[in-house]
């Protein structure tokens, strides 16, 4: 990842992770997603559905299980506007969006988005992680490079002694070369 903290959408993890302290936008983004409150009034703790599309009944999971999918990525208008909002903002999580909405949801979340981009300890903290992990990648590269050049040897050495198969005794082939006796024995 290549941004900077101002360039950080909701989609991204540093900045979502600091936004959802805030206990009462925490709150209402739940209320949103997850239907804490009862979204058909019938008083009950449990509602059950099936999993058959509703926008096309021949589609159905058939694992037993109940699910909710929310994408960013929708273009229908099959969700309410707040929602709808809330989905286009967790990819474009900037002033310019936010002027354009009406849901109070994403209004007080980017109070809370600008909040964390102005904080120079939320900036001093996401710029240590990033280097953090550029390191990781560094590290991570330089012990691949390393091993491949450690096998590119061993692949050479085995090539080499392959070579000199029937032209030397396998104990010289061994010594010479820098494997196992038994390593050489296995070539033939």
């Amino acid at each position: 990842m290549n941004k900077t903290i101002k360039e950080l959408n909701l989609e991204d993890d540093f900045l979502f992770a600091k936004v959802m302290t805030d206990k009462h936008v925490c709150k209402k983004v739940l209320e949103k997603i997850l239907n804490i409150i009862d979204p058909f009034d019938r008083g009950r703790h449990l509602y059950t559905f099936n999993n058959l599309c509703v926008q096309d009944t021949s589609l159905m999971l058939n694992d037993e299980t109940n699910k909710v999918f929310l994408s960013t990525k929708g273009i229908l208008n099959d969700v309410d506007e707040e929602l709808a909002e809330f989905l286009g903002y967790i990819e474009n999580s900037t002033d310019e969006y936010v002027s354009h909405a009406k849901s109070n949801l994403v209004k007080e979340i980017h109070e809370r988005v600008i909040e964390v981009k102005q904080d120079k300890r939320m900036e001093v903290e996401f710029m240590t992680l990033l280097e953090r992990d550029r390191e990781k990648f560094e590290e991570g590269v330089e012990k691949g490079i390393q091993k491949g050049i450690e096998q590119g040897i061993e692949k050479g050495k085995r090539e080499a002694a392959k070579a000199l198969i029937g032209i030397l005794e396998d104990e010289v082939i061994a010594e010479k070369i820098g494997l196992k006796l038994e390593e050489v024995k296995k070539l033939h």
